[in-house]
């Protein structure tokens, strides 16, 4: 079923007054200047680099396995400008849920919208960047989207992420809801859909990504873009040097879904690796890319992560 937020009596019982403390608090965190923002943000993402150690861990061999161009110092470098990202993000999701549509707009612009083919469903296809929030604010005030995302198990968060979600936009698409989003493309609407994730339990094939040769990658893209009759549009968000938000829209993938389910899994990563490289430092580095393993490769990619690392890995002084 599509969900829409209900504001339920049991929200309102002592267990759930920490998440309304913190709801009030970021509230008012959104009225600060977006420069004392970023600056609050950037420290909290020093402190975070310290406190989530698996993460750090998991960002770390994520960079390790997709750039090894990269020289140690280099590496060491984007991880720590990642976990900076990471902490000026929670203000992005904060300024994403309680700005003022007017607000939204004057710090952020989208390019390329007219790329979009009314006549045909759109699946607006971006890539887990750290900003996705506010970007998905700001197409949904442009462009009639439904949000394709995960439930959460905590009934308050559950209402956070749905009730701030569709500020703009009608509707909340669960990611089981195959059918639900095939009709709303069938009926040229647009569906906000990520592919970059491992996500288990969904059919998916074994293609390159980076240099990693054998990365687990959803085939249901192509799947919803054949049943919907739709399109597919890359895109690719930011928070620039001088703290806007930018939001741009590629031209559809052409004689997209094909008939080969590899080549097509192949080509969606082919346009991940584009859009992260257009601003490295701001990928969730800190998601388990590469947890799934193929029958012929089982070995865990991530094995050394319960292993200490070296103090040399993480002594660069930013």
């Amino acid at each position: 079923m599509t969900q829409q937020a209900h504001l339920k009596s049991q929200l309102w019982y002592p267990k759930f007054w920490g998440y309304w403390i913190i709801y009030v608090s970021a509230f008012l965190l959104s009225h600060l200047p977006i420069k004392i923002q970023m600056w609050l943000g950037c420290q909290m993402g020093k402190l975070l680099f310290w406190i989530l150690k698996r993460r750090r861990l998991i960002a770390i061999r994520n960079i390790e396995l997709c750039l090894p161009n990269l020289s140690r110092q280099q590496q060491q470098q984007l991880l720590h400008d990642n976990f900076k990202e990471l902490g000026r993000s929670l203000f992005d999701t904060i300024n994403a849920w309680f700005w003022s549509p007017n607000k939204i707009k004057r710090f952020m612009h989208i390019e390329n919208l007219e790329v979009i083919d009314p006549l045909y469903g759109a699946i607006i296809m971006p890539v887990h960047t750290l900003m996705l929030e506010i970007g998905a604010q700001l197409l949904a005030q442009r462009l009639n989207i439904s949000g394709v995302y995960r439930p959460h198990s905590n009934p308050f968060l559950e209402y956070l992420q749905v009730s701030k979600r569709t500020r703009f936009t009608g509707e909340m698409i669960p990611k089981n809801n195959i059918k639900k989003m095939i009709k709303a493309l069938r009926n040229k609407q647009c569906i906000w859909y990520q592919a970059d994730q491992d996500i288990r339990n969904v059919p998916n094939v074994f293609v390159p990504l980076f240099a990693v040769e054998q990365a687990a990658t959803m085939t249901t893209t192509a799947s919803i873009a054949r049943l919907g009759r739709a399109k597919v549009y890359p895109c690719f968000i930011e928070r620039t040097s001088n703290h806007q938000y930018r939001v741009v829209l590629k031209e559809a993938l052409k004689n997209f879904p094909s008939d080969c389910t590899v080549s097509d899994a192949r080509r969606i990563n082919t346009e991940i690796e584009t859009i992260i490289n257009g601003n490295q430092s701001q990928y969730l580095w800190i998601h388990r890319r590469f947890k799934t393993r193929p029958p012929e490769a089982p070995q865990n990619l991530y094995l050394e992560i319960d292993t200490p690392p070296s103090p040399s890995m993480f002594n660069h002084n930013k």
